[in-house]
């Protein structure tokens, strides 16, 4: 899903 995509790049960035 969409939202897993942007979870992981939230990991990456940092941001919650």
């Amino acid at each position: 899903m969409i939202y897993e995509i942007i979870h992981k790049r939230n990991l990456k960035r940092g941001t919650r």
